[in-house]
């Protein structure tokens, strides 16, 4: 659902009357909940938990024409209903984005350069230090929530928020619950956005859902309740609308412990605080290309399943018994395995039915890989893969999630160095600088199977051609550029330091060339 500036205003003049923002919001909601690429969102997240559409399917229940050539639904219970699920999403999801970030990204600073020792550098190394410690772990687990919502819904949002005790803060926003509203120039930019979320209400026995929403601009954040068809501002919140964050100061109290509130600021960013992951230029889920790919393998392998279950077992031919005879029969054949026939004209025939099931196999296989090749994953089951292929055979097999994966890079890239900028506000308050977020370069650093002899010989070949750190990323043994990059220059530091305790000397350049002098 696109909705800009102009929409709004348009909303706010509709037939000559002017809308309140609680009209405009309701109308907003009610639109958003049938909007398209919601609906899509919430299929790819269904597929995702393995509740696909073969579940919803009984294949005990079958429409026949009856006598009067009239259809009707026939139920037997005696059929087997058997469903089966492949994860072929979960699978694709989880293989895309642990090529995306399953190494750290590498956040460096233009100009950034250590001293001799490792230990201090200029400004813009220290910019980059200070930006590394804040990508901890922690960041590397919203980083990955991130990147696989943005996979099944299209696009989400990373939501930047204080906590209580003042800190810098994310969460990973879907396209179930936020409706973006852009500028209407490029319809790029986001100006506004309305997050809304479902709430249980309690009164006494009785249970009902609402809907809270917080509606964001560029310098404050309204809160709403649903009261009826419509909405009203939200008693819970004193201060409504209200800043983006407040800036708290503390102090000791009394008790020489305790640290007690002395001021309250109110503060915005200037811009809304949702920042924008798109999975690729479309906007389309993972799950589209291959939604319908899925469901017939499901479709083929769950009749497939369900036929052999009921038709594989030897079945009687009995003529020339009555039915309670023929019943009597069956049953002495599940016990005994056989039967004595006395009564002439009687004939009982075990017939076994030739189920063809090479023609079903071969059709699940071709399913199989165009699931593979629509979906842009590697194929693991791939024989080539076990038999340490050359770098070049093995680059061939990733062409296809290459190219999924950089389309989502191309704007992970972008979206991870808004985020950065976020962070850069929070370094230049605390350290009292003025660092420029404009000198941000992320990388991703993906991580295909390689050939590591001859990845390595390459990263050997390329010293003194390529950056430090950039072949730190790419070397199979390293899954954390930034803190190899800290222990290398801590060695380098060792290194010198052993060096003086073991020659007695210092190391000074002096014509062009280092030479020791005594101490």
């Amino acid at each position: 659902m696109l909705i800009t500036e102009t929409d709004l205003i348009n909303l706010r003049i509709s037939a000559n009357a002017t809308q309140t923002d609680a009209q405009i919001l309701a109308e907003l909601i009610l639109a958003h909940e049938t909007d398209p690429g919601r609906v899509k969102a919430i299929e790819a997240d269904r597929y995702y938990k393995f509740e696909q559409d073969i579940k919803a399917l009984d294949f005990q229940t079958v429409t026949v024409i009856n006598s009067n050539d009239v259809e009707e639904e026939f139920t037997n219970k005696n059929r087997s209903n058997v469903r089966i699920q492949h994860r072929f999403l979960f699978n694709q999801v989880e293989q895309k984005i642990g090529y995306i970030s399953g190494k750290e990204p590498t956040i460096a600073v233009d100009d950034a350069e250590p001293s001799e020792d490792g230990s201090t550098g200029n400004e813009e190394f220290q910019f980059q230090t200070a930006l590394t410690n804040t990508t901890d772990a922690k960041f590397r687990k919203v980083l990955l929530q991130w990147q696989r919502k943005t996979s099944l819904h299209g696009v989400s949002w990373l939501h930047e928020y204080k906590d209580a005790k003042g800190k810098l803060r994310q969460v990973i926003i879907g396209r179930d619950s936020f409706i973006p509203i852009y500028d209407t120039s490029y319809e790029q930019d986001l100006l506004e956005g309305i997050y809304y979320y479902p709430i249980e209400l309690r009164t006494g026995t009785e249970t009902k859902i609402i809907i809270k929403a917080q509606w964001w601009t560029a310098k404050d954040v309204t809160y709403w309740v649903q009261s009826g068809n419509s909405y009203i501002m939200d008693p819970d919140y004193p201060i409504n609308p209200a800043p983006h964050y407040w800036e708290v100061t503390r102090v000791t109290g009394p008790d020489g412990v305790t640290q007690v509130e002395k001021s309250r600021v109110p503060k915005t960013w200037g811009r809304i605080p949702f920042i924008e992951q798109a999975n690729n230029a479309d906007k389309l889920t993972d799950l589209e290309p291959i939604k319908d790919l899925i469901d017939s393998y499901d479709l083929v392998a769950s009749k497939g399943t369900n036929n052999l279950m009921d038709f594989n077992e030897f079945y009687a031919v009995i003529q020339g018994f009555g039915g309670d005879t023929a019943s009597a029969i069956v049953r002495k054949l599940e016990i005994n395995r056989a039967v004595s026939v006395n009564s002439q004209g009687g004939n009982i025939e075990m017939k076994q039915l030739d189920l063809q099931m090479s023609g079903r196999i071969d059709w699940l296989k071709e399913l199989w890989k165009a699931i593979h090749v629509f979906g842009q994953a590697v194929d693991v089951t791939n024989d080539q893969l076990g038999n340490a292929p050359s770098g070049v055979s093995l680059k061939f097999q990733y062409t296809l999630l290459d190219l999924k994966a950089n389309n989502m890079i191309i704007e992970a890239e972008t979206a991870l160095k808004e985020h950065l900028t976020f962070l850069t506000e929070e370094i230049n308050k605390a350290e009292k600088k003025q660092y420029d977020p404009e000198e941000i370069r992320v990388t991703f650093n993906k991580s295909p199977i390689t050939n590591d002899a001859e990845l390595v010989q390459m990263i050997i070949d390329s010293d003194n051609l390529v950056p430090e750190r950039i072949l730190l990323a790419a070397h199979p043994l390293i899954h954390d550029a930034d803190q190899a990059y800290k222990d290398m220059m801590e060695q380098r530091k060792e290194r010198i330091e052993d060096q003086r305790r073991t020659f007695g000397t210092v190391l000074r350049e002096e014509g062009g060339e280092h030479e020791g002098e005594k101490e």
